[in-house]
């Protein structure tokens, strides 16, 4: 049994606890210090799905919540098959976040790496093409993802497609700064109202190997932040090493 709950509450998280009133647990997946991802069941579907629910503890981070809440809203308004896909966000009884997605049966293109070191070019043009169309559908929105990197990078094989890349994980990202300095999302005004008290608090965040110089130095970022992280991902599944890591 994992129990999650926040101090002063009796919920429990474990498996067969029913989340958002129809998602069942089943087993967890995954963990980080922000949350942990539980394999759960869609109840009257049966369909399988991902289940993120916010970490509990003083560690956790004034503004983790409004950021696992928000990525759930981004991801529910870019439409792209190479996005990973959300379907609901809510919050437990205890207030904590808790965000169901499309589960996907596969390996990180971390994880990919890491059991081949490096990729015929073939292949890696076809994860980069699956990759720059993920970016074209949030960058659309003006969102960049600022954490693109093989981690985030999850790797299908379906019946019918063949290999499908899903870029996930837009914890940290940030909304586009148009003319006059004002955020704003392209084509989606909400967006500036969503995201706005998060990029404002925030600096330097990403990994260090995939950031630009920009983001590096906390400067303006535009869709060619992501861009660079791109091609040091396509530098990595060619040669098996990132191109800087000092």
């Amino acid at each position: 049994m994992i129990d999650n709950g926040v101090a002063g509450t009796d919920f429990k998280v474990m498996p067969g606890t029913v989340v958002l009133d129809r998602f069942e647990l089943k087993k967890p997946i995954g963990f980080g210090g922000t949350a942990a991802v539980w394999l759960g069941k869609e109840c009257g579907t049966g369909q399988s799905v991902a289940v993120k629910i916010q970490n509990s503890g003083e560690n956790v981070g004034a503004h983790r919540f409004e950021r696992l809440e928000r990525e759930g809203q981004l991801l529910k308004l870019i439409d792209s098959p190479y996005v990973m896909k959300c379907k609901d966000v809510g919050r437990l009884p205890d207030g904590r976040a808790c965000l169901i997605f499309e589960y996907l049966p596969g390996d990180s293109l971390r994880e990919v790496l890491e059991s081949r070191e490096t990729l015929p070019v073939g292949e890696a043009l076809e994860f980069l093409s699956q990759l720059l169309r993920a970016l074209e559908a949030s960058h659309r929105l003006g969102i960049i993802h600022r954490d693109l990197k093989p981690d985030n990078i999850m790797i299908l094989h379906e019946a019918q497609q063949g290999i499908r890349v899903k870029l996930f994980d837009f914890g940290i990202a940030k909304l586009l700064q148009e003319s006059g300095g004002q955020v704003t999302g392209r084509n989606c005004p909400e967006l500036a109202e969503l995201l706005l008290p998060l990029t404002a608090a925030e600096m330097t965040v990403g990994t260090p190997e995939y950031m630009a110089p920009e983001q590096i130095s906390a400067t303006d970022l535009g869709c060619f932040t992501d861009v660079y992280a791109v091609g040091v991902v396509f530098y990595e599944m060619l040669f098996g090493e990132v191109p800087y890591s000092g």
